[in-house]
């Protein structure tokens, strides 16, 4: 089998990586993650006031059922009370006291929650404005790496692909077969590893065994014995 086919082919891909990896670290794509994160961190924050403000007006509906409900009994003890008999009247004074002191904890409540929407709304606003102005400072920052990319990795990637692709027809079938299904697989890159004679390891560290060398001197390669690469191996005289 020949090798070193495959091996210049293989290169391509390393380039193709190296070129993906310049997109990632550039400033333009740090930025506009960095970016993209503050959008969403705020983006929860104010879903997360938008969500005590729900559970707030809940609370109000609730608490002026309570308060409606009071000043009915108020009204229906104060119509009672005038033709009430002395027994009755110092009963309903009772009820009503209560009830009183019902409906003033009620409404005070009432208060309360109605101060907390307001603050709620002010933080909202402040929040959807903070969110708004990353929006537009993300989508600055995703300009400019598209921008990048378009000028100075894109066209390398497209070239290096294309040369690649020509490559195809001259490497042994079986090769390009296995190449591509460890593509497919996700495999460890690179999939492909040339020996040293010397010093006859894998690229993981993990030297060949007696059975791999002898499978290498039989078929022309062997897969490395780590169950975390499985790299194909062999000698480029072989």
């Amino acid at each position: 089998m020949n090798f070193k086919e495959i091996l210049e082919y293989q290169q391509y891909d390393g380039q193709i990586r190296k070129q993906i990896k310049n997109k990632i670290n550039s400033e333009s794509y740090a930025r506009a993650v960095k970016r993209k994160t503050e959008c969403e961190a705020v983006a929860k924050k104010l879903e997360a006031v938008d969500k005590e403000a729900g559970s707030n007006i809940s609370e109000i509906k609730e608490i002026n059922k309570s308060v409606l409900l009071c000043a009915n009994k108020i009204k229906e003890f104060s119509e009672e009370f005038s033709s009430a008999s002395d027994e009755r009247k110092a009963q309903l004074f009772g009820e009503l006291m209560q009830m009183k002191a019902k409906l003033e904890k009620a409404e005070r409540k009432l208060e309360e929650r109605i101060k907390k929407i307001k603050m709620l709304g002010d933080e909202g606003i402040k929040i959807a404005e903070q969110k708004d102005k990353l929006i537009n400072e993300y989508s600055k920052a995703k300009k400019d790496y598209d921008n990048y990319c378009a000028a100075e990795i894109n066209p390398k990637i497209d070239q290096l692909t294309a040369d690649k692709k020509k490559m195809e027809g001259s490497i042994d079938p079986s090769l390009l077969e296995m190449y591509n299904q460890r593509v497919k697989e996700k495999a460890k890159f690179p999939y492909f590893h040339a020996l040293s004679k010397d010093k006859p390891s894998c690229i993981c560290g993990m030297a060949l065994s007696q059975t791999a060398i002898t499978e290498i001197s039989e078929k022309g390669y062997c897969q490395c014995e780590n169950d975390g690469c499985h790299r194909i191996l062999f000698f480029l005289e072989s």
